[in-house]
C-alpha cells in the first residue's frame, strides 16, 4: 500500500502521501488525531481549510479502492488477459494481437476450474479473440474450424456459466425459503433444471454438482441427488477454487443437518462424515484454524445423537486447530458437555469452572448447562440462587438481540416451574408439557421434557 501511494503513476497529489502516512501511523500506535492538528502536519503555513481537507480524505479513500481493485486484479490472471485483449483491439495494436491470443488460450487452459467465474472469463477470451479477427479471417476459415463453430463454443461457455448461478441461486432461495417460511416462486428455476436434463451439460462437473445439490433442496427422489452430487463433489473438489469449495460444503452439511432435524437418523453418520470430511480437506478451517462454533457443532451433533465417543475423539484430535486463544473454552465448554451426556456431573462442574465467562456465548451457555447440572444434583439451594441471578444477567446483557434473550428466559422460567410444581400429578405434568411444547422458542427443551416425564408418580 505504501508503495502504490507514492508511486507518481497512481498519485502525483504529496499531501495524500502525507495524509496516508499519518493514518498508517496512528493505525500502528492505536492513537488517535483531530482533523487541525492532521492539518498543520500536512500544510504547516497554510491555515486550516476544512473544505480542503475533506476533498483531501476522499481522495484518499478513492485512492484506498484503487489500491484494492490493482490488488484484486494481481489475484485474477483471466480478466487481466481479457483486459488485455479489449486493449489491444481499442488501440489496434496487431503486432501483439497473436501472440496475446495464444497466451491468454494457454492461461485458460492451464487453471481448467470448475468455478462459474472461470467460465465467465473463458467465454470472454474467446469471445475476444473472435473480435480480433477480421470479418475476411473469418470467411476463409479452413471447415474444420469455422466461424460458426467458434461461436458455439462461446454460446456452450455461457451457457455453462448461466447453468452453474441459476442452480447456485436456486439452492440460496431454497434454503432461504425455509429459514423464514417464505413463499418463493421456484418456477425459474425448475425451468432451468429441465433445460440441464435435457442437455449433455451433467457432465460439466460444476453444473452437476450444483443441479443435485438443487434437486436435493428441492426433496426429490428421496436422497439420490444428495449422493450424486456428494460423488461428484469429492471426486472434483481440487477443480474448484476455495471459496466455491466451502460453498458446496456448506451446502451439504447444511442439507444433512435438515435431514437429521427432520429425525432422518441415517443421516446421523452422514453428517458427522461430511464434517470430518471438511477438517480433514481444510475446507472448514480458516487459515488453518478451526473455529470455536465449526467445533462446537461437531461435537454438538455427535453428543445430541448418542455418538458420545465420536465427540470425545474429536475433541482430543482436533482442538489443536482451534486459535490458541479460543482453546481453554472450547476444551472445558465441550468436555463438560461430554460428561453432562455421560451424567458424571461432577467432571461437569470441574470443566465449567475452568470456562472463562468474560465471552458471553460461553456465558450464557455455561450456566444454562450449570443450571441443568444443579437440578441433576439436586442442588436446590444453589440452583436457585442461579436461576435468579441468570435471569438478571439475561435481560441486562445489551449484546443479546430479542430473540435469543427470549429463549434463554424460557428455559430460566420452565426449569423455575419444574422445580416448585407441587403437588406432582399427571394433570399438573401434562400443562407443564403442554406449555413447553407450544412454545418454539425454550433452549434445552428436550431436558425439560425429559425431566417432566421422569417426575411422573
Amino acid at each position: 500500500m505504501d508503495k502504490f501511494v507514492r508511486s507518481p503513476y497512481f498519485n502525483a497529489n504529496e499531501g495524500l502521501v502525507n495524509l496516508y502516512a499519518i493514518f498508517h501511523g496512528l493505525l500502528k500506535g492505536n492513537k488517535e488525531i483531530d482533523e487541525k492538528a492532521a492539518w498543520e502536519s500536512i500544510y504547516p503555513n497554510e491555515a486550516y481549510d476544512p473544505k480542503k481537507f475533506r476533498k483531501l480524505l476522499s481522495d484518499l479513500v478513492t485512492l484506498i479502492e484503487s489500491f484494492l481493485i490493482q490488488e484484486g486484479l494481481l489475484e485474477a490472471p483471466l480478466l487481466r488477459q481479457n483486459l488485455l485483449l479489449q486493449s489491444i483491439k481499442k488501440f489496434s495494436i496487431t503486432p501483439l494481437q497473436k501472440k496475446t491470443v495464444t497466451n491468454s488460450i494457454k492461461e485458460a487452459d492451464r487453471r481448467k476450474e470448475q468455478s462459474s467465474e472461470y467460465f465467465l472469463q473463458r467465454f470472454r477470451i474467446e469471445k475476444n479473440q473472435y473480435n480480433l479477427t477480421t470479418h475476411f479471417e473469418r470467411k476463409t476459415k479452413k471447415k474444420s474450424i469455422t466461424a460458426s463453430e467458434d461461436l458455439q463454443e462461446l454460446s456452450k461457455k455461457l451457457d455453462i456459466f448461466y447453468l452453474i448461478e441459476k442452480m447456485r441461486h436456486g439452492t440460496d432461495l431454497l434454503t432461504w425459503s425455509v429459514m423464514y417460511k417464505s413463499d418463493i416462486d421456484f418456477t425459474q428455476f425448475d425451468f432451468t433444471s429441465k433445460l440441464i436434463e435435457k442437455s449433455n451439460y451433467l457432465q460439466v462437473p460444476a453444473v452437476n454438482i450444483f443441479y443435485n445439490i438443487f434437486k436435493a433442496f428441492k426433496g426429490e427422489q428421496n436422497s439420490k441427488h444428495y449422493f450424486k452430487a456428494k460423488e461428484m463433489m469429492l471426486e472434483h473438489l481440487d477443480d474448484f477454487p476455495f471459496d466455491e469449495q466451502q460453498d458446496i460444503y456448506d451446502s451439504m452439511i447444511s442439507y444433512c443437518i435438515g435431514k437429521v432435524n427432520k429425525g432422518e437418523k441415517e443421516f446421523i453418520p452422514e453428517a458427522l462424515d461430511m464434517y470430518k470430511t471438511g477438517v480433514d480437506t481444510g475446507i472448514s478451517l480458516v487459515d488453518g484454524e478451526l473455529s470455536p462454533t465449526t467445533f462446537r457443532n461437531i461435537v454438538g451433533v455427535s453428543l445430541r445423537f448418542g455418538y458420545i465417543e465420536n465427540a470425545v475423539d474429536f475433541i482430543q484430535e482436533k482442538i489443536h486447530l482451534v486459535k490458541p486463544k479460543f482453546k481453554n473454552n472450547a476444551l472445558n465448554f465441550n468436555l463438560a458437555r461430554v460428561y453432562f451426556y455421560k451424567k458424571d456431573h461432577d467432571k461437569v462442574l470441574e470443566h465449567l469452572n475452568q470456562v472463562d465467562f468474560d465471552d458471553v456465548w460461553y456465558n450464557i451457555n455455561s450456566k444454562a448447562m450449570l443450571i441443568a447440572t444443579y437440578y441433576e444434583l439436586d442442588e436446590i439451594v444453589p440452583l436457585d440462587s442461579l436461576l435468579t441471578s441468570y435471569a438478571a444477567f439475561l435481560r441486562r446483557e445489551k449484546s443479546l438481540d430479542e430473540a435469543r434473550r427470549s429463549r434463554y428466559l424460557h428455559f430460566v422460567k420452565f426449569v423455575k416451574k419444574l422445580v416448585k410444581i407441587y403437588p406432582i400429578t399427571d394433570k399438573a405434568l401434562d400443562n407443564l408439557k403442554e406449555e413447553i411444547s407450544s412454545i418454539n422458542g425454550v433452549i434445552n427443551k428436550p431436558w425439560i421434557l425429559e425431566k417432566i416425564e421422569l417426575l411422573r408418580p
